[in-house]
């Protein structure tokens, strides 16, 4: 299945990216959560995904073509 991924606020940098969206062409994909094991992000890095402009969970299932944004976990204090 291929899937496009957008990787926001310091994903990029986590996965060893170079660009911004990947696209990732993988028969295992099924599920939002599968995507994360491909792109070396550990479990908890990533606090939203979405699509469009709907949140997803993490068992959501994905769609050929899809294009998904990941966004981390923000921190403060």
């Amino acid at each position: 299945m291929k899937v496009s991924v957008v990787l926001v606020g310091g994903l990029r940098e986590l996965a060893g990216l170079d660009g911004k969206t990947v696209l990732l062409d993988d028969p295992s994909l099924r599920k939002v959560a599968d995507l994360l094991p491909l792109l070396r992000l550990p479990p908890g890095i990533v606090g939203l995904a979405m699509s469009g402009g709907r949140q997803l969970d993490w068992e959501d299932d994905l769609a050929e073509g899809m294009a998904v944004t990941l966004y981390s976990l923000v921190g403060g204090g």
